[in-house]
């Protein structure tokens, strides 16, 4: 398939492979490339296709993941077809790697349901909209910066995005030649976007004789940053100057602004530490633990206390606290530092929970209660790396358990599409009596949608608010029990279920973290050999 060319990066496509359920696909160049073992471009475009489901309006999980290389090869991996193959995990490696730029418009986006779907940690990300904001030159325009406008800009090249075949079905078991075109050209393009936004600032211009480590401080601040920018009709263009060599004011926020924004609204870092390092002592003076202020001052404002000293705080039971000791003790009393766990970083840190709340939460409160021993801390950077990692054990607990995740008998609650359409048609309503953008025979469709709700023959104000505000979902007769309460009701019924499962979840995050200031005296196997006796104590107290 002939492709129009472009300064000599790529003449056509081809595909030469196609085992395992994973395509790949060739573009031959026609320039000489020097033949080098070692490439040092480390850098690969990249582009997700799945299909939409037409019953639900729900995503289906990442079908097809493209990779292009500087050398002109693109790799379409059909990961819906390769689930589990020995692929797979070379392909994690590569993803995982910070080092190997991974470019593409909305590449964030890609990755999080990358994420989502298979557990893959996609470090190294560059959306390409950043790039045109920082290095495009002036006298270009930029309004919406998709790949095709961006393929048109930067290329000089029209990228054919046809809805019939982005909307087509990328989990068929055989692609059309138009589809193998498509997905290699998005993947291909990006890259060549990317090459010529960065060769445009570096000396030599040409895409096999840049100083490929100069291309670092051109992209510094932009790996793995979320796009919030916003693209205008006149940026980059030479009206951004009144004729008198002064710059107009831009409508487009600047890279100190974006830094300025958190990357993500649902990591927030603590603003105190989680480690006070408080003391309680029993009346005869024993340690029994360390805590934060709050826990000890509950005790002496509940006169069940006294303080012994302010600094550092230690208070001093009145009555003789109940419990089980174990070969696990000494781990509460020592004292823990407010720092990463796993890279020591002490001014941003969450706290982790090692074994996920939505399994903990079920467990039995002899096992919950007084234990702090899998709540570490992480800052905000690793605590999305683990929990990426996380989703991985969580799917294999899916299958291993036959607890789905995402389906109709683990939500309590689902939407009642007849309740949605009136709300949505009354919010629409709403907004045209601000706006008054609503076609006449659309406003009718509408108030009829919700005159037929209300059983009413007008619509007045009361009666949009009151749809609009409604509560669409409703209970779902399908449901069973939620994927965390299946599988912690599985793992109960085991023999050592609970320390079994909770060292499996240790062992994960050991074992993909890799933590370098992990507490003295934490193990995998904490309390494990009283589980037996609290379990026990347990029983006879329900007796």
């Amino acid at each position: 398939m002939a492709l129009t060319n472009y300064r000599g990066f790529f003449l056509a496509v081809a595909v030469v492979a196609a085992t395992a359920g994973m395509a790949v696909v060739i573009f031959l160049s026609n320039r000489k490339r020097r033949a080098k073992n070692s490439d040092p471009r480390k850098v690969l475009g990249m582009d997700c296709e799945w299909t939409t489901s037409d019953h639900s309006q729900k995503a289906n999980p990442v079908a097809l993941l493209q990779l292009a290389t500087p050398k002109g090869l693109c790799v379409l991996f059909r990961l819906c077809k390769i689930r589990g193959h020995k692929e797979l995990q070379g392909l994690g490696k590569i993803l995982n790697d910070r080092s190997i730029l991974k470019v593409g418009v909305g590449i964030l986006s890609d990755a999080k349901k990358l994420a989502q779907d298979y557990g893959f940690s996609t470090k190294g990300c560059i959306d390409l909209r950043h790039l045109a904001l920082r290095h495009l030159p002036r006298g270009h325009s930029v309004t919406g910066g998709s790949l095709a406008e961006l393929a048109r800009v930067c290329l000089n090249y029209d990228l054919d995005k046809l809805s019939g075949i982005r909307c087509s079905n990328w989990d068929s078991h055989d692609f059309t030649p138009e589809q193998v075109r498509y997905a290699a050209m998005d993947a291909c393009v990006g890259l060549a976007i990317f090459y010529e936004l960065v060769t445009s600032k570096l000396p030599g211009g040409s895409h096999g004789e840049v100083d490929w480590w100069s291309v670092s401080a051109l992209c510094q601040g932009l790996v793995d940053a979320k796009f919030k920018g916003t693209f205008m009709s006149h940026i980059c263009n030479d009206k951004n100057h009144n004729g008198k060599g002064k710059k107009k004011k831009k409508e487009v926020q600047t890279l100190e602004q974006l830094r300025e924004k958190p990357l993500s609204k649902v990591y927030i870092a603590r603003k105190e530490p989680l480690y006070d390092n408080c003391k309680l002592v029993s009346p005869d003076g024993t340690l029994l633990c360390t805590c934060d202020r709050g826990k000890a001052e509950w005790y002496v404002n509940k006169d069940i206390g006294e303080i012994v000293t302010e600094d550092p705080l230690v208070v001093q039971l009145k009555f003789k606290p109940r419990g089980i000791p174990g070969p696990d003790r000494e781990y509460y009393l020592q004292e823990k530092s407010n720092m990463c766990v796993v890279c020591g970083r002490t001014d941003s840190y969450i706290r982790k929970n090692i074994v996920p709340h939505e399994y903990r939460r079920h467990f039995p409160d002899y096992l919950k209660k007084h234990s702090s021993h899998d709540i570490l801390l992480l800052c905000v950077e690793c605590h999305q790396c683990s929990w990426t990692f996380d989703s991985t054990l969580r799917y294999k607990l899916a299958e291993e358990y036959d607890a789905p995740i995402n389906n109709l008998s683990n939500a309590p609650t689902k939407e009642d599409p007849v309740k949605a359409k009136v709300k949505s048609s009354a919010k629409a309503l709403l907004r045209h009596k601000i706006n008054g953008n609503l076609p006449v025979q659309r406003r009718c469709e509408l108030e009829n949608t919700v005159k037929k709700h209300f059983d009413a023959s007008i619509v007045d104000q009361e009666m949009l608010q009151s749809a609009a505000n409604m509560d669409t979902r409703v209970s779902n007769e399908l449901f069973e029990m939620t994927h965390g309460e299946k599988v912690v009701g599985a793992t109960s019924r085991e023999a050592d279920g609970f320390a079994k499962f909770e060292r499996r979840w240790r062992v994960h995050f050991l074992s993909t973290m890799q933590p370098r200031f992990m507490p003295d005296l934490w193990s995998v196997d904490h309390k494990h050999e009283s589980q037996v006796a609290k379990r026990e104590i347990a029983t006879s107290l329900k007796n």
